[in-house]
C-alpha cells in the first residue's frame, strides 16, 4: 500500500467534493456556497469558518411575518394538502405554495430559509 503524501490539513481540497459537501454540513451552508467562499477567500478552513460566522452575524434570520404582503392563502387545488408544499430549490426549505408571502421570498434567486416562528 502507498501512502499518500501529506497535505495541509488546515486547507480544503476545491476539488474533493466529499470533503467539500463534509466542510459544507459541518458549518451549515451549501456545497456551491463553500465553492464560492473558496474562490474569493482561499481554502484555509480557519477562514472559512470566519467568513461563515462573520456572514451569519450580518445577515438574521428573517420571520415570516417581517415580509410586508398580507397573507393570502389559495384554495386547495390538488388531492391533498401536502400537494401544496414544495422544496425551495435555493435553500431547501419546505414552503406552502399557496401563501403569497412565502413564494415571493422563496422566488429571489439568493435566500436563507425563512423563520416560521416569527
Amino acid at each position: 500500500m502507498t501512502r499518500m503524501p501529506d497535505r495541509d490539513r488546515g486547507q480544503l481540497s476545491p476539488g474533493n467534493d466529499l470533503e467539500i459537501h463534509r466542510f459544507a454540513k459541518e458549518n451549515g451552508v451549501r456545497s456551491d456556497q463553500v465553492r464560492e467562499l473558496i474562490r474569493r477567500h482561499g481554502a484555509s478552513r480557519a477562514v472559512l469558518t470566519e467568513v461563515i460566522a462573520a456572514l451569519r452575524r450580518r445577515s438574521p434570520a428573517v420571520a415570516l411575518s417581517d415580509i410586508d404582503l398580507p397573507p393570502v392563502i389559495g384554495k386547495r387545488q390538488g388531492k391533498c394538502e401536502a400537494d401544496h408544499f414544495n422544496p425551495c430549490p435555493v435553500c431547501g426549505q419546505v414552503f406552502d405554495m399557496r401563501d403569497r408571502r412565502q413564494a415571493t421570498w422563496h422566488a429571489q434567486p439568493e435566500h436563507e430559509p425563512l423563520d416560521m416562528e416569527g
